[in-house]
């Protein structure tokens, strides 16, 4: 039992690394934050398997719960960090077309509104402004590939300026107010889907308070099914591409 034990958590300690690891590539949580939630989840990653080494299969499951709600809660707090920083690039447009019209030149103007940015988004913006044409250009980690186009044209071509940022602004609002509505119809069917999820896991745990753990190998089928069942309804609805 012992090395089952130390099988599993050493196997949740890598997986949850990993996934931690790919998150902090992405530069859009902070590593002291990352750094508290690796800690806990592999102090919460050895309590459950040392609780539960006499129930190997049950360990196991848990184990993998875990890991997908890992995942999950990193990638919710990354996306709201993301729709955070979207919220603040009109405001970097409005400052730079500001700074044009008090006579500045177009990479001073720049270089000012970048100062009083946020410093993650100004981290995100500088290599994606200041690049040249020779440059290699890589899918930007927040925004799309038309915006990255539009900054570096603005920034390559000095004419009618004011005017294509001024386009650039109304084009990021209109996406972010379609964002926001398509995002609350979105929300809606998560809230039901979370809903089932709770009526799944408290049917498993009463079946369990009455039958103990012999019915354990139907519930986890269940459980897994449900499961396979919520990722491929998630993989089949980023296919789907929506239109502003």
């Amino acid at each position: 039992m012992s090395l089952i034990f130390f099988a599993q958590t050493m196997f949740g300690n890598m997986f949850a690394i990993r996934t931690l690891r790919k998150f902090r590539g992405r530069a859009l949580i902070s590593t002291s934050k990352l750094t508290i939630i690796g800690t806990s989840f592999a102090f919460i990653i050895a309590a459950e398997t040392f609780f539960l080494q006499n129930h190997p299969r049950i360990a196991v499951f848990v184990l993998v719960i875990s890991l997908i709600f890992l995942q999950l809660a990193l990638h919710v707090h990354e996306q709201r960090r993301i729709s955070l920083l979207l919220r603040g690039f009109p405001v970097f447009l409005d400052r730079w077309i500001l700074n044009l019209r008090t006579g500045m030149s177009t990479t001073a103007a720049r270089d000012r509104a970048l100062a009083a940015t946020e410093p993650l988004l100004r981290n995100l913006l500088t290599p994606l402004i200041t690049a040249s044409d020779g440059v290699e250009k890589r899918r930007h980690r927040l925004f799309s590939e038309e915006i990255t186009s539009e900054l570096r044209a603005i920034q390559n071509q000095n004419h009618n300026t004011i005017t294509r940022l001024q386009n650039l602004r109304a084009n990021v609002r209109r996406a972010s107010d379609f964002r926001r509505k398509s995002g609350q119809a979105m929300r809606q069917s998560a809230i039901q889907s979370f809903v089932l999820f709770v009526m799944h896991f408290a049917l498993a745990g009463f079946t369990f308070w009455r039958t103990g753990w012999k019915n354990a190998d139907l519930i986890l089928i269940a459980t897994a099914l449900t499961l396979a069942g919520a990722l491929i309804l998630r993989v089949l609805a980023r296919r789907i591409a929506w239109t502003i």
